[in-house]
Protein backbone atom coordinates (compact mmCIF):
# COMPACT_ATOMS: atom_id res chain seq x y z
CA UNK A 1 0.00 0.00 0.00
CA UNK A 2 1.50 3.55 -1.19
CA UNK A 3 0.49 7.12 0.39
CA UNK A 4 -1.75 9.03 -2.13
CA UNK A 5 0.03 11.90 -1.42
CA UNK A 6 3.73 11.75 -1.10
CA UNK A 7 4.06 7.95 -2.74
CA UNK A 8 5.53 6.36 0.06
CA UNK A 9 5.03 3.07 0.91
CA UNK A 10 2.94 2.25 3.96
CA UNK A 11 3.29 -0.58 6.31
CA UNK A 12 0.26 -2.51 5.82
CA UNK A 13 -3.56 -0.65 6.32
CA UNK A 14 -2.85 2.56 8.11
CA UNK A 15 -4.80 5.61 8.91
CA UNK A 16 -1.88 7.65 8.28
CA UNK A 17 1.36 8.04 6.24
CA UNK A 18 4.14 7.98 8.65
CA UNK A 19 5.85 10.53 6.58
CA UNK A 20 3.99 13.18 5.28
CA UNK A 21 0.75 12.63 7.65
CA UNK A 22 -1.81 12.58 4.75
CA UNK A 23 -4.78 10.29 5.90
CA UNK A 24 -5.37 6.96 3.25
CA UNK A 25 -8.60 6.26 2.14
CA UNK A 26 -9.76 2.41 4.27
CA UNK A 27 -11.82 -0.65 3.36
CA UNK A 28 -14.99 -0.66 5.27
CA UNK A 29 -13.96 -3.37 7.44
CA UNK A 30 -11.57 -0.55 8.48
CA UNK A 31 -14.08 2.51 8.53
CA UNK A 32 -15.91 0.47 11.14
CA UNK A 33 -19.21 0.26 8.41
CA UNK A 34 -21.85 -2.82 8.99
CA UNK A 35 -21.97 -5.21 6.44
CA UNK A 36 -25.93 -6.95 5.90
CA UNK A 37 -24.91 -10.03 7.03
CA UNK A 38 -23.76 -8.13 10.75
CA UNK A 39 -27.24 -6.87 10.61
CA UNK A 40 -29.68 -10.37 10.43
CA UNK A 41 -30.39 -9.32 7.40
CA UNK A 42 -30.29 -12.19 4.00
CA UNK A 43 -28.25 -11.32 1.72
CA UNK A 44 -29.70 -9.81 -1.56
CA UNK A 45 -29.66 -11.22 -4.89
CA UNK A 46 -27.70 -8.86 -7.02
CA UNK A 47 -28.59 -9.27 -11.22
CA UNK A 48 -25.62 -10.60 -12.90
CA UNK A 49 -26.75 -7.81 -15.44
CA UNK A 50 -28.22 -4.68 -14.70
CA UNK A 51 -30.60 -5.24 -18.29
CA UNK A 52 -31.78 -9.01 -17.28
CA UNK A 53 -33.14 -8.94 -13.95
CA UNK A 54 -33.77 -12.02 -12.29
CA UNK A 55 -37.20 -12.48 -10.75
CA UNK A 56 -37.20 -13.30 -7.47
CA UNK A 57 -37.30 -16.59 -5.53
CA UNK A 58 -38.98 -16.75 -2.86
CA UNK A 59 -37.25 -18.28 -0.28
CA UNK A 60 -38.93 -18.90 3.23
CA UNK A 61 -36.60 -18.27 6.53
CA UNK A 62 -35.23 -20.82 7.92
CA UNK A 63 -35.78 -20.04 11.47
CA UNK A 64 -32.97 -22.13 13.27
CA UNK A 65 -29.77 -20.76 11.24
CA UNK A 66 -29.08 -17.97 9.43
CA UNK A 67 -26.97 -17.77 6.53
CA UNK A 68 -23.78 -16.74 6.59
CA UNK A 69 -22.71 -13.24 5.95
CA UNK A 70 -21.89 -12.05 2.89
CA UNK A 71 -17.98 -11.90 2.43
CA UNK A 72 -16.94 -7.59 2.06
CA UNK A 73 -14.35 -7.67 -1.01
CA UNK A 74 -10.93 -6.37 -0.11
CA UNK A 75 -10.47 -2.80 -1.66
CA UNK A 76 -9.22 -2.69 -4.97
CA UNK A 77 -5.90 -1.50 -4.44
CA UNK A 78 -4.14 0.16 -7.57
CA UNK A 79 -0.78 -1.16 -9.17
CA UNK A 80 2.23 1.48 -8.58
CA UNK A 81 3.62 2.76 -11.89
CA UNK A 82 7.29 3.35 -12.04
CA UNK A 83 8.49 6.80 -10.55
CA UNK A 84 8.74 8.72 -13.51
CA UNK A 85 10.64 12.94 -12.70
CA UNK A 86 6.99 14.60 -13.08
CA UNK A 87 6.34 18.59 -12.64
CA UNK A 88 5.95 19.70 -8.49
CA UNK A 89 3.22 17.48 -7.59
CA UNK A 90 -0.37 18.58 -7.83
CA UNK A 91 -2.41 18.02 -4.05
CA UNK A 92 -4.71 14.65 -5.17
CA UNK A 93 -8.29 15.25 -5.66
CA UNK A 94 -9.42 12.49 -3.57
CA UNK A 95 -12.13 10.07 -5.81
CA UNK A 96 -15.44 9.73 -4.57
CA UNK A 97 -16.12 6.16 -3.93
CA UNK A 98 -19.99 5.75 -5.56
CA UNK A 99 -21.96 3.00 -3.36
CA UNK A 100 -23.28 0.61 -5.29
CA UNK A 101 -26.78 0.52 -5.88
CA UNK A 102 -28.75 -2.14 -3.80
CA UNK A 103 -31.63 -3.29 -5.49
CA UNK A 104 -34.75 -3.32 -3.90
CA UNK A 105 -36.44 -6.38 -3.13
CA UNK A 106 -40.73 -6.30 -3.41
CA UNK A 107 -42.66 -8.82 -1.62
CA UNK A 108 -44.37 -11.40 -3.26
CA UNK A 109 -47.83 -12.23 -2.36
CA UNK A 110 -47.95 -15.20 -0.31
CA UNK A 111 -49.17 -18.78 -1.13
CA UNK A 112 -48.93 -21.35 0.38
CA UNK A 113 -45.69 -22.30 0.75
CA UNK A 114 -44.20 -25.39 -1.30
CA UNK A 115 -41.59 -26.73 0.42
CA UNK A 116 -38.45 -27.24 -1.79
CA UNK A 117 -35.16 -27.69 -0.70
CA UNK A 118 -32.96 -24.94 -0.10
CA UNK A 119 -30.58 -23.57 -2.73
CA UNK A 120 -26.76 -23.62 -2.09
CA UNK A 121 -25.91 -20.75 -0.76
CA UNK A 122 -23.52 -18.74 -3.44
CA UNK A 123 -21.77 -15.00 -2.75
CA UNK A 124 -23.64 -12.52 -4.44
CA UNK A 125 -21.46 -11.73 -7.85
CA UNK A 126 -19.51 -8.71 -7.34
CA UNK A 127 -20.11 -5.62 -9.16
CA UNK A 128 -17.63 -5.02 -11.62
CA UNK A 129 -15.11 -2.57 -10.52
CA UNK A 130 -15.18 0.83 -11.51
CA UNK A 131 -11.83 2.04 -12.93
CA UNK A 132 -10.91 5.54 -11.39
CA UNK A 133 -7.96 7.64 -12.41
CA UNK A 134 -4.73 6.17 -11.20
CA UNK A 135 -2.70 8.72 -8.20
CA UNK A 136 -0.24 10.47 -9.56
CA UNK A 137 2.51 9.29 -9.00
CA UNK A 138 4.88 9.23 -6.18
CA UNK A 139 7.01 12.04 -5.08
CA UNK A 140 10.41 11.35 -5.82
CA UNK A 141 12.06 10.79 -2.50
CA UNK A 142 14.56 12.92 -1.50
CA UNK A 143 17.52 11.92 0.57
CA UNK A 144 17.18 14.70 3.01
CA UNK A 145 20.99 14.14 4.42
CA UNK A 146 22.08 14.95 1.35
CA UNK A 147 20.96 18.41 1.89
CA UNK A 148 21.40 18.51 5.56
CA UNK A 149 24.94 17.27 6.08
CA UNK A 150 26.10 19.66 3.30
CA UNK A 151 24.36 22.69 5.30
CA UNK A 152 25.66 21.48 8.59
CA UNK A 153 28.94 21.02 7.08
CA UNK A 154 28.87 24.76 5.87
CA UNK A 155 27.28 26.46 8.79
CA UNK A 156 30.35 23.97 10.83
CA UNK A 157 33.11 25.81 9.04
CA UNK A 158 31.24 29.49 9.25
CA UNK A 159 31.05 28.66 13.32
CA UNK A 160 34.96 27.47 13.04
CA UNK A 161 36.15 30.86 10.73
CA UNK A 162 33.88 32.98 13.44
CA UNK A 163 35.49 31.06 16.80
CA UNK A 164 38.88 31.20 15.20
CA UNK A 165 38.89 34.82 14.18
CA UNK A 166 37.00 35.59 18.07
CA UNK A 167 39.94 33.32 19.45
CA UNK A 168 42.58 35.55 17.09
CA UNK A 169 41.11 38.94 18.24
CA UNK A 170 40.96 38.06 22.04
CA UNK A 171 44.46 36.56 21.97
CA UNK A 172 45.52 39.72 20.23
CA UNK A 173 44.29 41.51 22.80
CA UNK A 174 45.86 39.70 25.77
CA UNK A 175 49.21 40.01 23.97
CA UNK A 176 48.74 43.70 23.88
CA UNK A 177 47.35 44.11 27.21
CA UNK A 178 50.86 41.75 28.62
CA UNK A 179 52.53 44.22 26.81
CA UNK A 180 51.22 47.09 28.35
CA UNK A 181 52.09 45.13 31.46
CA UNK A 182 55.81 44.93 30.58
CA UNK A 183 56.42 48.08 29.58
CA UNK A 184 55.21 49.83 33.06
CA UNK A 185 57.55 46.81 35.16
CA UNK A 186 54.42 44.75 36.26
CA UNK A 187 56.27 41.47 35.14
CA UNK A 188 54.61 39.18 36.85
CA UNK A 189 51.40 40.01 35.26
CA UNK A 190 52.62 40.42 32.05
CA UNK A 191 54.37 36.57 32.23
CA UNK A 192 51.51 35.39 32.97
CA UNK A 193 49.67 36.80 29.81
CA UNK A 194 52.54 35.63 27.79
CA UNK A 195 52.37 31.84 28.77
CA UNK A 196 48.87 31.59 28.49
CA UNK A 197 49.26 32.74 24.86
CA UNK A 198 51.34 29.66 24.04
CA UNK A 199 53.24 30.24 20.93
CA UNK A 200 51.40 32.89 19.89
CA UNK A 201 54.06 35.53 18.09
CA UNK A 202 57.01 36.59 19.66
CA UNK A 203 55.22 35.45 23.07
CA UNK A 204 57.48 33.10 24.21
CA UNK A 205 60.73 35.40 24.12
CA UNK A 206 58.73 38.41 25.75
CA UNK A 207 57.65 35.70 28.35
CA UNK A 208 61.36 35.17 28.83
CA UNK A 209 62.05 38.88 28.66
CA UNK A 210 59.25 39.24 32.32
CA UNK A 211 61.33 36.34 34.05
CA UNK A 212 64.41 38.09 33.57
CA UNK A 213 62.60 40.90 34.61
CA UNK A 214 61.19 38.95 37.67
CA UNK A 215 64.77 38.04 38.71
CA UNK A 216 66.18 41.30 37.59
CA UNK A 217 63.90 43.10 40.32
CA UNK A 218 64.71 40.23 42.86
CA UNK A 219 68.27 41.05 42.54
CA UNK A 220 68.05 44.61 42.93
CA UNK A 221 65.99 44.42 46.16
CA UNK A 222 68.85 42.02 47.37
CA UNK A 223 71.49 44.81 46.22
CA UNK A 224 69.15 47.44 48.04
CA UNK A 225 68.47 45.19 51.23
CA UNK A 226 73.16 45.01 51.08
CA UNK A 227 72.88 41.28 50.53
CA UNK A 228 75.79 41.71 47.94
CA UNK A 229 76.98 38.37 48.08
CA UNK A 230 73.22 36.89 46.59
CA UNK A 231 72.65 39.98 44.53
CA UNK A 232 76.10 39.57 42.62
CA UNK A 233 75.30 35.72 42.10
CA UNK A 234 71.85 36.90 40.52
CA UNK A 235 73.12 39.63 38.42
CA UNK A 236 75.58 37.41 36.64
CA UNK A 237 73.13 35.19 35.80
CA UNK A 238 71.44 37.41 34.25
CA UNK A 239 74.72 39.22 31.75
CA UNK A 240 73.82 40.98 28.97
CA UNK A 241 70.31 41.83 30.23
CA UNK A 242 69.90 46.04 31.17
CA UNK A 243 72.67 47.11 33.36
CA UNK A 244 72.87 43.61 35.18
CA UNK A 245 76.96 43.45 34.54
CA UNK A 246 77.56 46.77 35.97
CA UNK A 247 75.72 46.09 38.95
CA UNK A 248 77.21 42.52 39.52
CA UNK A 249 80.52 44.50 39.47
CA UNK A 250 78.74 46.98 41.99
CA UNK A 251 78.04 44.29 44.33
CA UNK A 252 81.89 43.03 43.78
CA UNK A 253 82.45 46.85 44.55
CA UNK A 254 80.31 47.25 47.62
CA UNK A 255 81.62 43.73 49.09
CA UNK A 256 85.26 45.25 48.71
CA UNK A 257 84.40 48.43 49.89
CA UNK A 258 82.89 46.61 53.62
CA UNK A 259 85.96 44.50 54.23
CA UNK A 260 88.31 47.79 53.33
CA UNK A 261 86.48 49.22 56.03
CA UNK A 262 86.72 46.43 57.80
CA UNK A 263 90.66 46.58 57.85
CA UNK A 264 90.41 50.22 58.85
CA UNK A 265 87.95 49.84 61.69
CA UNK A 266 90.68 47.05 62.76
CA UNK A 267 93.48 49.68 62.72
CA UNK A 268 94.80 47.92 59.41
CA UNK A 269 95.54 50.58 57.89
CA UNK A 270 98.10 49.37 55.05
CA UNK A 271 95.73 46.54 54.03
CA UNK A 272 92.72 48.88 54.44
CA UNK A 273 94.95 51.75 52.17
CA UNK A 274 95.66 48.90 49.41
CA UNK A 275 91.96 47.73 49.58
CA UNK A 276 90.52 51.52 48.87
CA UNK A 277 93.05 52.21 46.10
CA UNK A 278 92.06 49.01 44.08
CA UNK A 279 88.32 50.27 44.54
CA UNK A 280 89.30 53.62 42.44
CA UNK A 281 86.55 56.20 42.52
CA UNK A 282 83.81 53.84 43.93
CA UNK A 283 81.93 55.45 46.52
CA UNK A 284 84.79 57.70 48.82
CA UNK A 285 87.21 55.26 48.28
CA UNK A 286 89.67 57.65 47.59
CA UNK A 287 89.02 59.81 50.30
CA UNK A 288 89.39 56.66 52.52
CA UNK A 289 92.39 55.77 50.96
CA UNK A 290 93.99 59.15 51.47
CA UNK A 291 92.71 58.96 55.16
CA UNK A 292 94.48 55.82 55.79
CA UNK A 293 97.78 57.07 54.04
CA UNK A 294 97.27 60.28 56.56
CA UNK A 295 97.66 57.62 59.19
CA UNK A 296 100.11 55.58 57.77
CA UNK A 297 102.72 58.91 56.93
CA UNK A 298 102.27 60.43 60.14
CA UNK A 299 102.84 57.28 61.93
CA UNK A 300 106.35 56.54 59.86
CA UNK A 301 107.67 60.55 60.04
CA UNK A 302 107.36 60.00 63.61
CA UNK A 303 109.70 57.29 63.81
CA UNK A 304 111.73 58.93 61.28
CA UNK A 305 112.11 61.83 63.41
CA UNK A 306 113.24 59.90 66.14
CA UNK A 307 116.14 58.07 64.18
CA UNK A 308 116.77 61.63 63.18
CA UNK A 309 116.07 61.86 59.42
CA UNK A 310 113.84 64.96 59.51
CA UNK A 311 114.51 65.57 56.09
CA UNK A 312 112.67 62.41 54.96
CA UNK A 313 110.01 63.01 58.26
CA UNK A 314 109.33 66.48 56.58
CA UNK A 315 108.45 65.45 53.11
CA UNK A 316 106.23 63.01 55.23
CA UNK A 317 104.85 65.40 57.02
CA UNK A 318 104.39 68.69 54.29
CA UNK A 319 101.44 67.08 52.70
CA UNK A 320 99.66 66.22 56.37
CA UNK A 321 100.40 69.71 56.98
CA UNK A 322 98.71 71.10 54.34
CA UNK A 323 95.46 68.89 55.18
CA UNK A 324 95.78 70.14 59.01
CA UNK A 325 96.23 66.34 59.63
CA UNK A 326 96.88 66.83 63.52
CA UNK A 327 100.02 68.25 64.56
CA UNK A 328 101.43 67.67 61.42
CA UNK A 329 102.23 71.20 60.37
CA UNK A 330 104.33 71.66 63.72
CA UNK A 331 105.91 68.89 63.21
CA UNK A 332 106.84 69.76 59.76
CA UNK A 333 108.14 73.29 60.90
CA UNK A 334 110.29 71.70 63.38
CA UNK A 335 111.78 69.07 60.65
CA UNK A 336 111.81 71.85 58.02
CA UNK A 337 114.11 74.07 60.27
CA UNK A 338 116.51 71.17 61.64
CA UNK A 339 116.73 69.90 57.53
CA UNK A 340 117.17 73.40 56.48
CA UNK A 341 119.34 74.44 59.08
CA UNK A 342 121.53 71.17 58.70
CA UNK A 343 121.50 71.94 55.27
CA UNK A 344 122.99 75.82 55.30
CA UNK A 345 125.78 74.16 57.20
CA UNK A 346 126.42 72.37 54.50
CA UNK A 347 126.39 74.92 51.58
CA UNK A 348 128.74 76.79 54.25
CA UNK A 349 130.81 74.20 54.33
CA UNK A 350 131.38 73.55 50.93
CA UNK A 351 131.68 77.33 50.19
CA UNK A 352 128.53 78.05 48.81
CA UNK A 353 127.76 81.27 51.13
CA UNK A 354 124.77 83.13 49.05
CA UNK A 355 123.06 79.34 49.58
CA UNK A 356 123.49 78.64 53.03
CA UNK A 357 122.40 82.50 53.37
CA UNK A 358 118.80 81.58 51.94
CA UNK A 359 118.66 78.56 54.00
CA UNK A 360 119.82 80.60 57.48
CA UNK A 361 117.23 83.48 56.65
CA UNK A 362 114.54 81.31 55.91
CA UNK A 363 114.78 79.80 59.32
CA UNK A 364 114.07 82.95 60.64
CA UNK A 365 114.76 82.97 64.42
CA UNK A 366 115.12 79.45 64.36
CA UNK A 367 118.06 78.54 66.91
CA UNK A 368 120.79 81.37 65.69
CA UNK A 369 120.02 81.17 61.84
CA UNK A 370 119.93 84.97 61.83
CA UNK A 371 123.98 85.01 63.33
CA UNK A 372 124.57 82.04 60.93
CA UNK A 373 123.13 83.53 57.76
CA UNK A 374 125.62 86.63 58.69
CA UNK A 375 128.50 84.31 58.60
CA UNK A 376 127.59 84.04 55.06
CA UNK A 377 128.18 87.36 53.72
CA UNK A 378 132.07 88.24 52.64
CA UNK A 379 133.97 90.76 53.77
CA UNK A 380 136.28 91.46 50.39
CA UNK A 381 137.99 94.22 50.34
CA UNK A 382 138.87 96.50 47.27
CA UNK A 383 141.02 95.99 45.33
CA UNK A 384 142.02 93.63 41.57
CA UNK A 385 141.06 90.21 42.51
CA UNK A 386 141.36 88.38 39.15
CA UNK A 387 144.31 88.59 36.31
CA UNK A 388 144.32 86.71 33.29
CA UNK A 389 148.24 86.47 32.63
CA UNK A 390 147.96 86.56 28.72
CA UNK A 391 147.32 90.07 29.56
CA UNK A 392 150.27 92.40 30.13
CA UNK A 393 149.67 95.41 32.10
CA UNK A 394 150.17 98.53 29.58
CA UNK A 395 147.56 101.07 30.78
CA UNK A 396 145.95 102.23 33.61
CA UNK A 397 142.11 102.12 34.30
CA UNK A 398 140.81 103.74 37.59
CA UNK A 399 136.89 102.92 38.19
CA UNK A 400 135.53 104.88 41.03
CA UNK A 401 132.68 104.03 43.08
CA UNK A 402 130.02 106.93 44.24
CA UNK A 403 129.35 106.67 48.26
CA UNK A 404 125.86 104.93 47.95
CA UNK A 405 125.81 101.77 50.26
CA UNK A 406 126.74 99.96 47.31
CA UNK A 407 129.98 97.90 46.42
CA UNK A 408 131.00 97.29 42.90
CA UNK A 409 131.87 94.23 41.17
CA UNK A 410 134.04 95.10 37.66
CA UNK A 411 134.61 92.10 34.89
CA UNK A 412 136.58 93.25 31.36
CA UNK A 413 136.39 90.90 28.85
CA UNK A 414 138.39 90.67 25.56
CA UNK A 415 135.44 89.57 23.49
CA UNK A 416 134.42 86.43 25.01
CA UNK A 417 137.47 86.46 27.22
CA UNK A 418 137.89 87.55 30.97
CA UNK A 419 140.68 89.59 30.96
CA UNK A 420 140.64 90.93 34.28
CA UNK A 421 138.19 91.20 38.03
CA UNK A 422 138.34 93.69 40.59
CA UNK A 423 136.06 94.44 43.68
CA UNK A 424 135.18 97.99 45.16
CA UNK A 425 133.59 99.00 48.20
CA UNK A 426 131.44 102.39 48.11
CA UNK A 427 132.95 105.22 47.96
CA UNK A 428 136.29 103.35 46.88
CA UNK A 429 138.20 103.38 43.67
CA UNK A 430 140.75 100.88 42.18
CA UNK A 431 143.00 100.78 39.16
CA UNK A 432 143.73 98.19 36.82
CA UNK A 433 146.60 97.83 34.17
CA UNK A 434 145.25 96.78 30.86
CA UNK A 435 147.02 96.79 27.28
CA UNK A 436 145.80 98.96 24.22
CA UNK A 437 143.09 97.18 23.09
CA UNK A 438 138.83 97.32 22.96
CA UNK A 439 137.17 95.92 26.16
CA UNK A 440 133.56 95.29 27.09
CA UNK A 441 132.64 96.19 31.17
CA UNK A 442 130.32 93.98 33.31
CA UNK A 443 129.18 95.34 36.68
CA UNK A 444 127.65 93.51 39.37
CA UNK A 445 126.63 96.19 42.79
CA UNK A 446 124.98 95.52 45.79
CA UNK A 447 124.89 95.42 49.69
CA UNK A 448 126.05 91.33 50.34
CA UNK A 449 128.96 89.97 48.36
CA UNK A 450 128.93 86.22 48.41
CA UNK A 451 131.95 85.47 46.24
CA UNK A 452 132.86 85.38 42.37
CA UNK A 453 130.24 82.84 41.87
CA UNK A 454 127.07 84.38 43.18
CA UNK A 455 128.60 87.73 43.64
CA UNK A 456 125.67 89.89 45.43
CA UNK A 457 122.94 87.23 45.20
CA UNK A 458 119.50 87.69 44.07
CA UNK A 459 119.58 91.41 45.66
CA UNK A 460 122.27 92.64 43.55
CA UNK A 461 121.98 94.34 40.08
CA UNK A 462 123.71 93.63 36.82
CA UNK A 463 124.61 95.36 33.64
CA UNK A 464 126.58 96.00 31.19
CA UNK A 465 128.17 99.00 31.00
CA UNK A 466 128.47 100.96 27.96
CA UNK A 467 130.37 104.34 27.34
CA UNK A 468 129.03 107.55 25.03
CA UNK A 469 132.37 108.87 24.93
CA UNK A 470 133.46 108.70 21.02
CA UNK A 471 137.16 109.22 22.27
CA UNK A 472 136.88 106.29 24.95
CA UNK A 473 134.49 103.91 23.24
CA UNK A 474 133.60 102.52 19.72
CA UNK A 475 130.42 101.69 18.12
CA UNK A 476 129.01 99.55 20.30
CA UNK A 477 130.20 101.06 23.36
CA UNK A 478 133.20 99.46 24.76
CA UNK A 479 136.15 100.93 26.09
CA UNK A 480 138.92 101.51 23.60
CA UNK A 481 142.23 101.63 25.22
CA UNK A 482 145.01 103.62 23.32
CA UNK A 483 148.76 104.32 24.33
CA UNK A 484 149.33 108.04 25.62
CA UNK A 485 146.29 108.33 27.10
CA UNK A 486 144.83 107.85 30.95
CA UNK A 487 141.39 106.40 32.16
CA UNK A 488 139.22 106.80 34.50
CA UNK A 489 135.82 104.93 34.93
CA UNK A 490 133.02 106.21 37.75
CA UNK A 491 129.96 103.60 37.89
CA UNK A 492 126.70 105.36 37.41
Amino acid sequence: MYCSNCGEKLPGRVAFCHVCGTGQAQPPSLRGEVGVADRGETPPVVPTSPTEPTPPVPVEPAPAAEPPAEPVAPPTVPTPTPTVPTPPPVEPTPTPIVPTPTPIIQPTPQQPPVYQAAPAWQPAPQQAPTWQAPPPAPKKKINKLVIILPSVFVFLVICAVAALLLISADRSKRFENAKVQMEVGNYQAALSGFQALGNYEDAPYLAAECQKGIDYDAAKALFDGKNYAEAKIAFERLAGYKDASFLAAECQNAMDYDAALALKNAQDYAGAHAAFVKLGSYKDASDQAMACKQVLDYAQAQELMDKGDYKGAAALLEPLSKANYENSRQLFEECSNITGYEAAEEALASGENYTAFKFFRNLGEYRDAAQRADKCVIVQKTGEIYRNSAYKKSISVQFRQPKDGFATYWRIYSGDTLVAAAYANPGDRVSISLPVGVYSLQVACGTRWFGETDMFGDEGDYYRLTISNDTMSDANGDLKIKSGYRYWIERP
